[in-house]
């Protein structure tokens, strides 16, 4: 997508460079902020073009409007959306106002549609037709944002728009979309129901003299608040996954909280774990607090199974996001053995699969020549600075041919992936710590270890960000080696030269198992038989970057945690397939 708008930006600014102060001249023109937006652009300076984006907004035209639309969309990593639809809704003119409702429904590309459709909704009630008529859209991303600004305006209108996006999207077979408008109209109404057909003929009965929900208002939190908000969706979750009396009261505790600082999010995140976990229904913190102290002493959470159909009130996990895709039996296969770790100096993969309540077997790196491995296993190294011995090198070299899986990060490029693999890695160089902003690599976005790991919405993507250590490893690699860059950094890239986080590639019989052109990677995906997969050979996942280093919902969205989940997952879909089974 990225390419294709920066070709589309290319398109509608002049490249050459312009004096600053014709900026300021009276009669500011279209040519003029063309020129001025290239130069700022090619300098990578955001407050050059947020200075350009003010005074088209000053212009008050719909040739300046859609300049600062084309602009914002074509250069995502800039992350200027925010400060765009506010320019476009202070623009008072009756023409730019045509122009951003009809193009919010008219335009041929989606993410335009999506980023005037956040534009029309912070100007208010007057424009919520629009955003009903926008309620037809094709697109699950464009779908997906509706839902999510509908259920804030909290009118009964917005619960007939959320029910017909949700009989749309079951059609269309958009899960997401349905997940989150049931989540959405559970929210406004207090009521559950498993389909859009059963919400629209409820509501048709209804909805004459149904009286909605009272609904806390989102509000613009601070730096500080939103961190704080972010440790307790963050802590709710994993309450929620531990599944005890302890973790029930300090999620009630965190409900309290969250309501005493009006964090809404949090609030709503501690409300559906506690339906989760107790079947039960409360609308407030002092409620749930109230039925508690009598309850506590008997009171026997339900099986897993019986805590909510579908697992509607699940966290939004790394786990969770495998269950939701209807794959949570490959983790359930999972045994003792299956997942070997290497411990290391620097990381601790441990940590985390623990948290995911994944068994694994820990080894040390002296102890690792003593260790069996076989085809159906997942290895996985934590940094360290310490190499291995070549007989576990060309151990590691077989295991991955016969159809072993390997995870490494950082430093184990060099001492483990150029040793093992010599031909496919090399160590570029060194770089320092470093905070980059991360995307999908465009080729391999639809991959299948990329699945759940970014937002579907562009202009949340640019939120992303990536920590890197001292002296972490870059990775080198030849575009005919058949690697595949997964995780890509446009600062890295202007930085070092090469701006991939995250690849992968297969290995069979001492060579790289390459993709097919113009298809899909040979990695996930597809439906294979047992003939493709023993084909495959076995895969290697490396990230530049430490489990530790990567723990932040804001930052990275546990991207890290997602990648290796997904791994691990399509190890144990290739070993049922395998087996005869699906």
């Amino acid at each position: 997508m990225s390419f294709r708008q920066n070709r589309l930006l290319m398109s509608v600014i002049i490249l050459t460079c312009a004096v600053p102060s014709l900026l300021f001249a009276k009669g500011f023109k279209i040519r003029t902020a063309k020129k001025m937006l290239a130069r700022a652009i090619s300098k990578k300076d955001k407050a050059e073009v947020l200075t350009v984006f003010k005074k088209l907004g000053e212009e008050n035209t719909v040739d300046a409007a859609e300049l600062i639309v084309n602009v914002t969309a074509s250069q995502l990593q800039m992350d200027l959306s925010d400060s765009a639809t506010n320019i476009l809704i202070e623009m008072k003119s009756s023409k730019v106002a045509d122009y951003i409702t009809e193009d919010a429904i008219k335009n041929k590309k989606w993410w335009i549609r999506l980023l005037l459709i956040i534009a029309i909704d912070k100007k208010g009630k007057d424009e919520r037709e629009t955003l009903y008529k926008s309620c037809q859209d094709e697109h699950p991303v464009v779908l997906e944002e509706l839902v999510s600004i509908l259920k804030y305006h909290h009118d009964k209108k917005s619960v007939d728009a959320i029910i017909s996006i949700y009989e749309r999207a079951d059609k269309s077979g958009f899960a997401d979309v349905s997940e989150g408008a049931n989540t959405a109209l559970h929210a406004l109404t207090d009521k559950s129901f498993e389909a859009a057909v059963d919400w629209k003929n409820w509501w048709n009965t209804v909805k004459a003299s149904f009286a909605l929900k009272k609904l806390r208002k989102k509000r613009t939190l601070t730096a500080d608040e939103a961190e704080a908000q972010d440790e307790l969706v963050s802590e709710i979750a994993d309450l929620e996954e531990e599944r005890t009396k302890d973790a029930l009261e300090k999620i009630i505790e965190a409900y309290e909280k969250s309501e005493k600082s009006d964090l809404v999010e949090a609030c709503q995140r501690a409300d559906k774990a506690l339906r989760a976990l107790t079947r039960l229904k409360f609308v407030s913190a002092k409620l749930w607090r109230g039925w508690w102290e009598k309850a506590k002493e008997s009171f026997k959470i339900p099986k897993k199974d019986e805590a909510g159909k579908k697992g509607k009130f699940r966290a939004n996990t790394v786990t969770a996001r495998i269950l939701k895709r209807g794959e949570g039996s490959y983790l359930e296969s999972i045994k003792k053995g299956d997942i070997i770790v290497v411990e290391g100096e620097y990381d601790e993969v441990q940590a985390i699969l623990d948290v995911l309540k994944i068994p694994y077997t820990s080894v040390t790196r002296a102890k690792l020549q003593t260790v069996k491995l076989n085809k159906n296993q997942v290895l996985i190294f934590n940094c360290s600075s310490g190499g291995l011995t070549g007989k576990n090198i060309k151990t590691i070299q077989a295991f991955v041919s016969a159809g072993g899986y390997v995870f490494t990060s950082d430093w184990e490029l060099h001492n483990v992936l150029t040793r093992a693999f010599p031909k496919v890695l090399s160590l570029k160089k060194r770089i320092d710590n470093d905070l980059v902003d991360i995307a999908p690599y465009p080729p391999a976005a639809s991959h299948a270890y990329l699945r759940d790991v970014f937002p579907r919405n562009p202009y949340k993507l640019t939120k992303f960000r990536w920590k890197i250590d001292a002296s972490s490893d870059l990775h080198g690699f030849s575009a005919k080696s058949g690697v595949v860059p997964l995780v890509f950094s446009t600062e890295m890239n202007a930085k070092h030269g090469t701006g991939v986080v995250a690849l992968t590639f297969r290995w069979r019989g001492g060579v790289v198992v390459k993709p097919k052109r113009k298809k899909r990677a040979t990695t996930g995906g597809a439906k294979y038989s047992q003939k493709a997969v023993e084909k495959l050979g076995g895969s290697v996942l490396h990230v530049l970057g430490h489990f530790n280093a990567q723990a932040d919902p804001k930052g990275d969205g546990y991207a890290l945690q997602q990648l290796l989940l997904n791994f691990i997952v399509e190890k144990q879909k290739f070993r049922a397939i395998a087996k005869g089974k699906k």
